[in-house]
């Protein structure tokens, strides 16, 4: 399974982000995938450096997301970024170790992939927790891999 919210990004133009995606918004039929979206609107926020509106945008996103394993993996990526962006690392990876949990727990290995912001045991120093320690020696084709790509 791949990411369907991928092809709506580029990197190099938030403002075309958000607009891609606030017509997505528009045409989403259910709360899990309403919640999916303002996820991803929380993450042009996050870039543009406006934490308060991407955390607003994330509580939406609780709000509607019910049950659905891929929205509440989004949450937590994405609160992870907004911490991380902000300055406060230490809190974002127990974001990132909960959405790799839930995500691999539910099958979504392209969620569980993450694409945490930095190799493992440069945010935090110490102990490489039991997830830290999944997703670094997770092997097989269609096991997690760390990506060091643009979040």
């Amino acid at each position: 399974m791949t990411d369907r919210l991928r092809p709506l990004w580029d990197f190099e133009d938030l403002d075309g982000n958000e607009q891609r995606l606030r017509s997505q918004l528009d045409s989403e039929e259910t709360g899990a995938g309403r919640a999916e979206v303002l996820t991803q609107l929380a993450r042009v926020e996050g870039l543009r450096g406006d934490y308060d509106a991407s955390e607003r945008l994330l509580h939406e996103a609780e709000a509607v997301a019910g049950a659905s394993d891929v929205a509440r993996v989004r949450i937590d990526l994405e609160r992870g970024r907004k911490l991380r962006s902000s300055g406060d690392a230490d809190a974002s990876m127990a974001l990132f170790e909960a959405a790799f949990e839930r995500a691999s727990a539910a099958g979504e290995h392209y969620l569980a992939a993450a694409r945490l912001p930095s190799p493992v045991g440069e945010l935090t120093p110490g102990p490489i927790s039991p997830a830290r320690r999944k997703f670094v020696t997770a092997g097989g084709e269609s096991a997690p891999r760390l990506s060091f790509g643009t979040c």
